[in-house]
């Protein structure tokens, strides 16, 4: 099954470890300490859109050798 979302075909299946570990760092370093309680709900509010952005972002950094 491949998610479609906004006209587009995602190829995202479901989001995997990687990726949800990729955007808890992410939310921890670029969101003031006082919001880190939202992080959770900001992360299961995610359109696949949104989760196809965030992938290409995170292999993004993980080819330029910025993020493990």
């Amino acid at each position: 099954m491949v998610v479609i979302a906004a006209g587009m075909n995602t190829g995202i299946k479901a989001m995997t470890k990687e990726l949800r570990t990729y955007l808890e760092w992410r939310w921890r370093v670029n969101t003031f300490w006082r919001y880190q309680q939202y992080r959770d709900e900001w992360i299961n509010n995610l359109v696949p859109s949104q989760l196809y952005y965030f992938e290409r972002e995170m292999q993004h950094l993980i080819d330029n050798g910025q993020y493990k």
